[in-house]
Parts: structure tokens; C-alpha cells; sequence
């Protein structure tokens, strides 16, 4: 039995053809937890790991997707929102996950800075620091997003975080060797981007006439730019020890969709959204938040547990 909601052929145009739509509502199953494995890889100077006596979690932001957008080549296109998880609750799991990865650290031998000893020092307190916000970009093929960046409760994220190209991230070891060498510990700074959504849309030309189709499942995952930066300063001021931890391959996926309802047409798409959609349709997805905390927990688990496996080895070579 699938519990996957198909939106490939909500909309067709061909000819004199018309608007299809879905039933008003649809109720997604309550699935088990998801099977999401992800496997992580190391690139860089695994000395690092080797270099200071401590670790500093910097900061643990989290991408969450709140939004996605299919477009059928500017003729049909469905906007679909995530309803449920406030900017709170978001943090909240942030906060989880930085203290879920510091416990892990410890256990393999590796002690994690307070964080409040951290900030205090003058290297880190005076970095280039921002708030959560919101953002939005082309993350991959799948389409247009909009997602929420934070960092746990009261936390900040580095300024520019988050860009889906490297861009804002290149140059960030650069720019802890300092800091690692004030705090004599080696600096990580974990970053998971998570989906809801598989949507996307495509229009073609064919002898019959046009089509075009907005489609995909409701589901859950990371996106590929789940990155790990890790970076541990000399005693030189030259002296700089860094890589990253990346997601290696892209089954980053479950084949189980989150829990909760579908609504279609909530609302009218505005003057700019019909503009760049065309015929288009906001749709909303409210997710079951019991379960979405769940599985937000099954996420940051798993990749904690995949990031310290890596820190472990780093450590024990």
C-alpha cells in the first residue's frame, strides 16, 4: 500500500484541455519512523580532530523547507506550505540536536566546550554572528524552496549562512583558525537542510499539443548540502586544519511521507504567483507535529551518530 500522495497529472493542458484537480483533502496514513540512512564523508585534514584537547560546536544551524513551489514551465503550478512547526518549535530541535552531537562527542573521548565558555572568548564573540531567518533559492532540480534558518533557543547562526552553492560557506576555515587557536579546541560547526517535498514540474511540446504537470510525494529528508565544517588553528597564524563532512551519495530520501492532511486551494494564489505560475493553486500540507517532532529527532540522530562515527575514525588514525 503506498502512502505517497502523486501529484504528477494534477494539471494538463493540451488543446482545449482543462484544469484537473485532486480531491479537497487527502489524509496521508500514520507511517513508523522513517527510514532515512544517511552516510557521511570526511575530506580534509583529519588531524584536525587530533590538534586541541576539546571540541566547540560553534553552532548547529538547521535548514527546514517550509515551502516548495512546482512549475509547469509558467503555465500551471502548485504552491505547497507546511503548516505546523512554528519558528519555536524549529529551535527547539536545533537546540536538541546541538546537545544530542555533544553528547556523542563525549562519549567517544572528546570533550565539548560549554557553550557559554565559548561566546565569552573575545575570538568567537567578535565573528561576523546573524540571526535565524528566513531564505529562499533553488536548492537542486527539484525546484524553488523557501526554508527557515536557526540555531537552538537564544542561539545565533554565522552571518550568510546557509547558501545552497558554498558561496557564503567558502573561506569559513579561514576564518575560525583564529578562534580555534583562542578556545584550544577544534571548532565543528554541523548544518542539516531538511525536505518535506519532492514537488516540482516540467512543460513539453509534442505533435498532440502541450502538457504540462506539476508532480511529486510528500516526504521527508536531507537535501545533499547537509555539510559538516570542521577547522583546528595552529600555533602559527598561518597554521590551518580543516575540511568538511559531507553527505555521501544522494538516497537521502524516506519512502515514507510525514504524517498529517492535505488541503487543496487554501487560498488564491496572488497576482505574482499567478505571473510566474500561470493557472496556478496554493496548496497546504498539515503535518501531524507529534510525529513531526519524532522525526525531526530521527533526523538529528542519525546524523549525529554518522558525524561522530567519522570524528572517531579521524580521531583513532
Amino acid at each position: 500500500m503506498t502512502y505517497a500522495l502523486h501529484r504528477r497529472d494534477l494539471f494538463k493542458l493540451a488543446g482545449a484541455g482543462g484544469l484537473l484537480l485532486t480531491p479537497a483533502a487527502r489524509l496521508l496514513a500514520q507511517n513508523p519512523m522513517p527510514d532515512v540512512r544517511i552516510e557521511l564523508n570526511m575530506s580534509g585534514a583529519k588531524r584536525a580532530f587530533t590538534k586541541h584537547p576539546k571540541a566547540a560546536i560553534l553552532s548547529y544551524p538547521i535548514r527546514y523547507i517550509m515551502a516548495a513551489e512546482g512549475n509547469g514551465g509558467g503555465r500551471v503550478g502548485i504552491f505547497l506550505t507546511l503548516r505546523g512547526p512554528t519558528e519555536a518549535d524549529m529551535a527547539q530541535m536545533a537546540g536538541e540536536a546541538r546537545a544530542d552531537l555533544a553528547q556523542r562527542l563525549e562519549a567517544i573521548g572528546l570533550p565539548v566546550m560549554p557553550q557559554a565558555d565559548m561566546l565569552a572568548n573575545p575570538a568567537v564573540a567578535g565573528l561576523d554572528w546573524g540571526q535565524p531567518h528566513w531564505d529562499e533559492g533553488t536548492p537542486d532540480p527539484m525546484g524553488r524552496r523557501i526554508w527557515y534558518n536557526t540555531a537552538g533557543p537564544g542561539e545565533r547562526v554565522i552571518n550568510r549562512w546557509g547558501s545552497t552553492n558554498g558561496s557564503a560557506e567558502m573561506g569559513i576555515n579561514n576564518r575560525m583558525a583564529a578562534p580555534s587557536r583562542a578556545l584550544d579546541a577544534v571548532i565543528i560547526i554541523p548544518s542539516m537542510f531538511l525536505e518535506f517535498s519532492t514537488l516540482s514540474g516540467d512543460s513539453r511540446s509534442g505533435s498532440q499539443g502541450s502538457t504540462s504537470w506539476v508532480g511529486g510525494d510528500i516526504s521527508f529528508g536531507f537535501k545533499p548540502f547537509s555539510w559538516t565544517y570542521y577547522m583546528a588553528g595552529g600555533q602559527r597564524s598561518i597554521e590551518m586544519l580543516g575540511g568538511t563532512v559531507s553527505p555521501r551519495g544522494r538516497g537521502l530520501i524516506s519512502a515514507q511521507p510525514l504524517p498529517g492532511t492535505i488541503n487543496n486551494s487554501v487560498g488564491a494564489p496572488s497576482a505574482d504567483m499567478t505571473e510566474r505560475l500561470g493557472r496556478a493553486r496554493i496548496d497546504e500540507f498539515a503535518v501531524d507535529m507529534g510525529a513531526w517532532r519524532e522525526w525531526m529527532r530521527a533526523a538529528y540522530r542519525g546524523y549525529n551518530t554518522a558525524l561522530t562515527a567519522e570524528i572517531a575514525e579521524a580521531r583513532s588514525g
